[in-house]
């Protein structure tokens, strides 16, 4: 089972490609054209979206608590597991789409409230028969038991869930850990000076503060966290948030979710926002560490590594990375192609099969026999 992604996001919309859609070309081209072009998610997909929202919830907290307070709805009701919550997440959102659908011009309005519903209205049961399979829900019982198994342990929960109409739930423990991370963020000896000033009303003469910045420039997008442009020192630089378990999890993070890409090109688009002769400075990652005894850290990215992320290199004990350069070119050429040849494979792969094609049919000639 696949759903679409929410088109009704400008920004998601738009053409430009984010450290994001980086991430998913690298993993496969296929899966970049099925996300980002088809806009068509997977269970899997679903589940990773939602993980990336609750740690948007941070930011949120952080940069906005108007928007915080706007976009998330507490639910005090004990929460579930990880896999029957990812189940009854689906639930809340097929809910909204296609059973209490508010606007009856739509062709999914069927003037059910939220207030009336519950687990065991008929099609919800049938969509939980879908989600049990899909999630590996208690794959060794039968099916109709394991449907029972979530409308028993999962109804009071979807209930308080109805109740956040539309926002987007979050449970008290998420949101306690939040504001206790963020206090703590506040209170620590070396940072705390410097983030209740980022965070507070005050201005600074000749220094602006950004939050949440969307920018587009040439053919690359971001999402920023906060963007410090200080004029009186005609300097400029993005922080981005993040959270971590410790330092060495933050420095797995780092490389495997490609926070480099990110860092690189959020530092292109600062570039994009200030005048020439200003110095935009590598972006900073604030690190809020979720293990208490852990202070946090402001840890900037280095030249050599916004270098490395920007064409390409070697970055250290990870050894060779690519540009994000060279990627925004490959997916261009890729949507250059015929449509049945776009995003089947990397266009070194792509261009050895047409000399394999051309030459021999089955094995690719080194270039030392072409002579």
């Amino acid at each position: 089972m696949v759903t679409m992604y929410d088109t009704l996001d400008p920004y998601r919309l738009r053409p430009e490609i984010a450290p994001s859609d980086i991430r998913l070309y690298l993993d496969s081209p296929s899966k970049y054209k099925r996300i980002k072009i088809d806009q068509i998610l997977t269970a899997s997909d679903r589940a990773t979206t939602r993980a990336m929202e609750r740690g948007n919830a941070y930011d949120d907290f952080f940069c906005s608590p108007a928007t915080f307070r706007d976009k998330y709805q507490i639910i005090e009701a004990k929460a579930p597991g990880e896999k029957l919550g990812n189940i009854l997440e689906e639930l809340y959102e097929y809910s909204l789409e296609y059973i209490c659908n508010p606007d009856p011009t739509s062709l999914n309005y069927t003037g059910i409230a939220l207030a009336d519903l519950d687990l065991t209205y008929k099609p919800l049961q049938e969509v939980i028969e879908r989600l049990v399979v899909e999630h590996e829900y208690q794959s060794s019982w039968k099916l109709e038991t394991r449907v029972n198994d979530v409308i028993k342990k999962g109804d009071e929960y979807f209930r308080a869930m109805l109740s956040a109409n539309g926002k987007t739930p979050i449970s008290l423990w998420q949101y306690s850990k939040i504001k206790s991370d963020i206090e703590r963020l506040e209170e620590d000896p070396v940072m705390g000076k410097f983030i209740k000033l980022l965070r507070s009303d005050v201005e600074i003469p000749g220094v602006e503060k950004r939050f949440q910045v969307e920018t587009v420039y040439d053919r690359i997008k971001g999402k920023k966290d906060i963007v410090i442009i200080n004029h009186k020192q005609k300097r400029a630089y993005a922080i981005d948030l993040k959270t971590g378990a410790t330092r060495n999890q933050f420095a797995i993070n780092y490389f495997v979710h490609k926070y480099y890409l990110q860092g690189s090109m959020y530092r292109e688009l600062v570039r994009s926002m200030v005048p020439e002769d200003y110095e935009v400075l590598p972006t900073q990652f604030l690190v809020i560490y979720t293990q208490a005894e852990l202070n946090p850290e402001r840890i900037p990215m280095s030249e050599a590594h916004d270098l490395a992320a920007r064409i390409g290199g070697v970055m250290g004990q990870w050894g060779e990375v690519e540009g994000w350069e060279n990627i925004v070119e490959e997916i261009h050429w890729q949507q250059s192609l015929p449509e049945e040849q776009q995003f089947h494979c990397r266009q070194d792969s792509f261009e050895q099969t047409l000399t394999m094609d051309y030459f021999s049919k089955t094995i690719l000639i080194p270039e030392v026999y072409k002579k």
